[in-house]
């Protein structure tokens, strides 16, 4: 008896600590894609600031529309569809479903790290350009980081 209530109170733990993190990756992910994932300097003089928002919907602007939808499905849709799984693991009461679920995310888990070969691809070819334009990186992109970093956690922590 006593093993039985040390071991829902170890769940309970576990369940904060699960709901804790996840706080903590959604408010990464909200700043990570708000904020300046990168900046460019043109000419030495010209500075812009690029979020992984701006960057969606300058490709869509100057017509690279397959690379705007690739981006935006693994950099925005993606993480929100994993968010909206986790918590629905976490709080749903329906077993059958929350396994479905985290069979979903164990399939998907190995797509958690695209979004940040894209940020690092589209930094690799910026920087490809001639010696008049530079590319820095910048807070949005290591906060982002923390998002997918903390999410695989998260989902590493549920599959147990």
């Amino acid at each position: 008896m006593q093993d039985e209530a040390n071991f829902r109170v170890n769940i309970l733990i576990s369940k904060k600590h699960i709901v804790a993190l996840l706080l903590f990756s959604i408010s990464c992910f909200i700043l990570g894609i708000t904020l300046p994932v990168f900046s460019t300097t043109k000419f030495y003089i010209f500075r812009q600031d690029v979020t992984l928002i701006r960057s969606i919907l300058l490709l869509f602007n100057s017509g690279s529309i397959f690379l705007g939808i690739v981006i935006l499905s693994f950099s925005i849709v993606f993480p929100i569809s994993k968010y909206i799984a986790i918590i629905i693991i976490l709080f749903a009461s329906n077993n059958e479903l929350t396994s479905k679920i985290n069979n979903i995310l164990k399939h998907l888990g190995k797509y958690s790290m695209l979004d940040v070969f894209i940020i690092a691809l589209i930094v690799i070819v910026m920087k490809l350009g001639n010696g008049m334009f530079s590319v820095q990186i910048k807070w949005g992109t290591i906060i982002f980081v923390f998002s997918v970093l903390s999410s695989i956690i998260i989902t590493s922590l549920l599959k147990k």
